[in-house]
């Protein structure tokens, strides 16, 4: 038999309470969820969205990745990326599994940032996620997505 390399070390990273399995299997639920294609135990990254115009009235509504903001068409919605340990990485914004025309990269400076950028909610549903691109270009994080729709009651 010839040997073997490893081509990565994917992980999927769940955000839990405790070390339990339905402390993970809560985490799983709620999304609460992403990729490091690097296997590197020190990356992290997390996407959370409002809704701008509901900030103005006081009732906000905030959302974590993994979560569904209603949203008019027309309406700002605001999104913060947290990443940790991906210095000199670029954030990538994705739109219904295409990257953002609209939302240039995003550019990882320090250790630890938290990245901002505005979207403008669209008539039905949509899904919006984060990845983290090394300087290469090759993929890092893959967040989970936030999920918004079309502002109707459910």
């Amino acid at each position: 038999m010839g040997s073997s390399t490893a081509i990565g070390s994917p992980t999927t990273v769940v955000e839990a309470s405790e070390l339990s399995v339905p402390a993970i299997l809560e985490g799983i639920r709620h999304g609460r969820v992403f990729i490091d294609l690097t296997g590197s135990h020190d990356k992290v990254i997390d996407l959370e969205a409002s809704d701008s115009t509901s900030d103005q009235k006081n009732t906000a509504e905030r959302v974590q990745m993994g979560g569904t903001l209603r949203a008019a068409a027309g309406d700002p919605v605001a999104f913060r990326v947290r990443v940790d340990e991906c210095q000199g990485a670029m954030v990538h914004i994705i739109v219904d599994g295409r990257k953002s025309a609209d939302i240039g990269p995003l550019a990882i400076g320090s250790g630890s940032e938290a990245l901002q950028f505005q979207w403008k909610a669209e008539d039905g549903r949509h899904w919006i996620r984060a990845e983290v691109r090394d300087a290469n270009g090759s993929l890092m994080l893959v967040s989970n997505p936030i999920y918004i729709s079309d502002g109707a009651p459910r």
